[in-house]
Parts: C-alpha cells; structure tokens; sequence
C-alpha cells in the first residue's frame, strides 16, 4: 500500500506474536521482519508463557534479549469473581442465558461461543427476546463485525456474543461480565476470555454456564468455585441509553466531528449532551446518539455537511 517505508522504520511491535506462530506465520513474520533495516528496538508481546524467541529477533538485534513477565498478575486479577451455574442435562442452555441476562440488567455482558455455528444459533433463539445483543465471529463480513463492536462500544447494545476471536486484542471499557456459554478447552483460553472485564482495577464477573459433562475444576485449579443457584428472572433490562446512526459520507469528503456535531445540532435540534461516539471512515460514519433523540431518526433523514447532501439512517 506504500503507506511507510520499512527503510526509515526504527521500532517493530508484534503483538500477541504466540499467536501468529499458532496461526501459521512463523515465516511470514520472519520474512517481514527482514524487510526493515535500522530497527533499533524490537517488541515482542503474548498473554501466555511463550518460550520460543523469533528468530527474527535473534537475527535483528546483537543486545540482550530482556523478558517481562505479568502473567501472573494477569492471572490473579483482584477484581475478578467468578460464578458457576450447574445445568441438569434437560436444561435449554439458551433459555437460562436469557434468565442470566435479564438478571445482569442494564450493566454490559461478552457471552463466550465455542463456535460460530454456536453464535449463529444463538442469534436464531434469542432475536425475538427484546435483548439488545450484538453477534461477532470470523464468518461475519469485516462490516458487520466493525457495526457490531460500534454497537457494544457506544452503548446501543449490553451483550455482544461472540467466539474466541473477542477474546484477544479487543480493549472495550467497562465491561462488567464475561459469560463462558461453552467451557473453553484450555486455561489458556480462560484467562483471555476473563481478561475482557474486570481491568483497569474495576470489578467484573466471570459466569460459567456448565453441563453435567463439564470439568470447570480443571482449567482453574486454584479458584474458588460455588455454584450459584440457576437464574431465573424474566424481566426484560431497560433500554439502552443509546442508538447508532449511519452516515453516507466519511473521510473521504474530508468530514471532522465538528462538522457531524454542528449538522445534528443545528439542523436536526439534536442537544449538544446527546451525542456520544463518533466514528470515521472512509466512505461513511457512524454517531452514537442518545435513544431518545434517536426517534428522530427512525427514517431517512438528510442534512447539508459542507455542501453535501448527507443521509443518516439507523444502523442496522
């Protein structure tokens, strides 16, 4: 794409580089790596103990390798609590995640799936519910998994239900539970998928909803574990305190969020106070804008941003 040059480049960072071994691109990072040529420092990071240096790295650099270790303070977050739920073999796992959820009320939630067929399933129990939920896995087109993330991010939406691809790299603030709906199969896994609440010194809930099958004792060994009686309320959360919108224009029409901020405001009488997350890209936007001022929006609007006819519509 030409957009830097690897000649000028000083400082290379490979984030979660286990990962990208577990993937299949040893060598693709080892080709890649060779391509910059006044590197002066190099960054390696990984959530798991990865003995293996790169030999990338041992080839770019003559100085001391120096390892940094926080995995056990990754592993022992202070603010983490868990809770474990018991399922008796007739129970419909579906139905009790909607009782969990209607029991964690208005505060945010990542349900954990094994698979994506799993999210897929779920998606087709629980859309007439009147949960406001959000789906993302690898088989989902790169636009609906960008609008699902918009979605839980800005607070249109309490529970995104995804698969392990959530469980690594996603950095959403305050999100105050993870739901295990599958067991993970390794420890490895647990700790990721944990590690989406409870951070930054703030409190988060780990839910595990087990089978009769299910050997929860064995990825956490160390934990302690009660069962917690099967939730069982109905009652649905309130709504959400936001609504996303969607913009035909971005970037592209060298659109900033002061020219967003003063179309809604002036043109559509949408208060200041309302407007929350603005997200650019290339050819559209979206805006997070409170619910109620939201309704305005349930059809086809457009306003004039710097002599453009622009539409917004509800995102779907």
């Amino acid at each position: 794409r030409k957009t830097f040059s690897p000649d000028t480049t000083t400082l290379l960072l490979v984030d979660e580089f286990d990962k990208c071994f577990e993937l299949g691109f040893r060598d693709t990072l080892n080709e890649i790596a060779q391509r910059f040529l006044r590197i002066q420092n190099v960054w390696l990071s990984s959530a798991t103990d990865t003995p293996e240096i790169p030999r990338f790295l041992k080839q770019m650099s003559e100085r001391e390798i120096v390892r940094l270790d926080f995995l056990h303070e990754t592993e022992t977050l202070s603010g983490l609590s868990f809770r474990t739920y018991l399922l008796p073999e007739e129970a419909d796992k579906a139905e009790v995640l909607l009782h969990l959820l209607c029991t964690l009320g208005d505060e945010s939630s990542i349900v954990f799936v094994e698979t994506r067929e799993g999210v897929e399933l779920l998606r087709r129990q629980l859309s007439r519910t009147g949960l406001s939920l959000a789906f993302y896995h690898g088989g989902m087109e790169q636009a609906e998994r960008e609008r699902a993330l918009l979605r839980f991010r800005c607070g249109a939406t309490r529970t995104l239900v995804c698969t392990d691809l959530a469980a690594r790299g996603l950095d959403i603030a305050d999100v105050a539970h993870v739901v295990h709906f599958d067991l993970p199969r390794t420890a490895e896994q647990v700790i990721h998928r944990n590690g989406r609440t409870a951070r930054q010194g703030k409190a988060g809930v780990a839910h595990f909803l087990l089978a009769p099958s299910d050997d929860l004792r064995a990825l956490l060994p160390d934990a302690k574990l009660t069962p917690s009686p099967l939730p069982t309320a109905t009652q649905l959360p309130p709504p959400t305190a936001f609504s996303l919108l969607h913009l035909d224009c971005g970037r592209k029409e060298k659109l900033r969020n002061g020219d967003i901020v003063g179309a809604l405001c002036k043109q559509c009488d949408v208060p200041f106070e309302a407007i929350g997350m603005i997200s650019l890209h290339e050819r559209h936007t979206y805006v997070a804008i409170a619910s109620e001022a939201a309704k305005a929006f349930a059809t086809q609007r457009k306003v004039k941003i710097k002599g453009k006819t622009v539409r917004i519509t509800p995102a779907r």
